[in-house]
């Protein structure tokens, strides 16, 4: 084969480096710049966007501790309330207990008053649970003991018992007699 022979002098190879290596070196340089660029453009994107995911984290996890404070605050609150109710429920309790001794009680007393007769004056009557006590005045002696039959004959009353019966001095024209009725109530 022919092998072609170049007869035109050409530069030597040396300076052809020296006229291509600026240009060569210009390129790269100017890729490592636009790729430096971009890398940096890509971080600022991407640390903006971290930082929008920090602020909405940050931000939950001030509102996970707020509803952690408004718990602790509702759930004390809670305590506090059921505490109440259970005091109220106590009072409630005890007004109707007191509410139904009162009925029973005021029928009670109502049986006692209808037992009186006109001429005994009742100074005291007390109540002991299921037992109490009649004090008072009478003119007459009959009237003390029909007083008792009275109450024993009641079926209010379990029994009903003369404690003790004196005569007051203190006029001797106007002397009644002193008296206490015990008694025992279903």
């Amino acid at each position: 084969m022919i092998e072609r022979i170049n007869l035109v002098p050409q530069k030597p190879l040396s300076d052809r480096i020296k006229q291509t290596t600026p240009v060569v070196v210009g390129l790269l340089l100017a890729l490592i710049v636009v790729f430096i660029f971009a890398k940096s453009t890509f971080l600022s994107h991407r640390i903006k966007k971290l930082d929008k995911e920090l602020k909405t984290v940050q931000e939950q996890i001030n509102n996970a501790e707020i509803l952690q404070i408004e718990e602790r605050t509702l759930t004390s609150e809670v305590i506090r309330l059921r505490e109440q109710q259970a005091e109220l429920q106590l009072k409630s309790a005890n007004v109707s207990k007191i509410q139904t001794e009162k009925r029973s009680l005021t029928s009670i007393l109502t049986r006692i008053t209808e037992a009186l007769p006109s001429s005994v004056i009742c100074k005291n009557i007390s109540f002991h649970g299921n037992a109490g006590q009649i004090t008072g005045e009478a003119l007459f002696y009959s009237d003390v003991p029909d007083i008792v039959n009275t109450l024993n004959n009641d079926p209010m009353f379990l029994s009903a018992t003369l404690q003790d019966i004196d005569r007051g001095l203190e006029n001797v024209e106007d002397a009644r007699l002193i008296f206490n009725i015990v008694f025992e109530m279903k």
